[in-house]
């Protein structure tokens, strides 16, 4: 489950004290939901499917229809929420540890994105440090790292050379990580890493992506859509994912898309997100 996390005062809080909330500015300035209680209505959640597993209790004659476990990618557009996420989520993991749910967090993804890099019609405006990002983050290291550039209509459409190797530049720098004493590249902190790219850019640009892909040790790529994206033509979904290796592509997909490209994801055995606020 994604969701974009800022700095906003929350529907019942103090209006003068801004928490990290679940919002996309400049739509809005605030949320009814916390970081606080979507983190945790997540864990709490996948206890309880937990729980259930171990022991269903389904009556005799009926199917068992085990809850499936859900996972959370938190989506920063500011650089003052990233750390309140971390305290939050290290909470919560430690909580689920010593309750023994050591296998539940084993399956239970933790996608933490920022856009680091100027892309496509792209600004600085909102872009986050990632020698900040990667940090802070790093205390999380079993989380899968996104990172993604910022876009805006651009005549050409695609990904150009130099976005791509200013990503690489960007990676190649090494930052303080938690719990190491030497200065470590993000991808040596993390288990994973993904790149993510926006799907109206994604087949126009799979040439540089390749190159980014074998430039960096375990990483894969993100097709995303946002909000007012156009649908995808068959014929260009069906392209993409033929092109791309299943193992190293994930289809972050808004509701709407989720409904035309599901049989096809399914048929090349692709990772499937589904995002909640585009």
């Amino acid at each position: 489950i994604e969701g974009d996390v800022d700095i906003g005062p929350v529907t019942g809080g103090d209006p003068d004290a801004p928490e990290a909330a679940m919002f996309h500015a400049p739509e809005h300035s605030g949320s009814d939901l916390s970081l606080w209680n979507f983190v945790c209505t997540i864990f709490e959640h996948n206890i309880q499917a937990f729980r259930e597993r171990e022991t269903p209790g389904i009556p005799i004659g009926q199917p068992y229809r085990p809850t499936r476990l859900k996972g959370m990618k938190l989506d920063f557009k500011s650089p003052q929420a990233i750390q309140p996420a971390v305290h939050i989520i290290q909470s919560q993991l430690r909580s689920a540890a010593q309750g023994d749910y050591h296998e539940m967090l084993e399956e239970m993804p933790i996608w933490l994105n920022a856009d680091v890099v100027v892309g496509p019609g792209g600004t600085e405006r909102r872009l986050i440090d990632l020698e900040h990002f990667v940090s802070t983050c790093s205390a999380i290291p079993s989380a899968t790292l996104s990172l993604g550039w910022s876009t805006a209509l651009a005549i050409g459409r695609c990904y150009q050379r130099e976005d791509v190797n200013a990503m690489m530049d960007a990676l190649a720098k090494p930052v303080t990580a938690h719990g190491h004493t030497q200065r470590k590249r993000a991808y040596e902190v993390f288990k994973h890493v993904t790149f993510a790219v926006a799907v109206e850019y994604s087949l126009s640009s799979s040439g540089s992506f390749q190159l980014l892909l074998q430039a960096v040790p375990n990483s894969s790529m993100t097709v995303f859509s946002g909000f007012g994206t156009p649908s995808m033509p068959p014929g260009t979904r069906k392209e993409l994912l033929n092109e791309q290796d299943a193992v190293r592509l994930f289809l972050d997909i808004r509701e709407t898309h989720a409904a035309s490209i599901w049989d096809c994801c399914l048929a090349h055995g692709y990772r499937f997100l589904l995002s909640v606020n585009g």
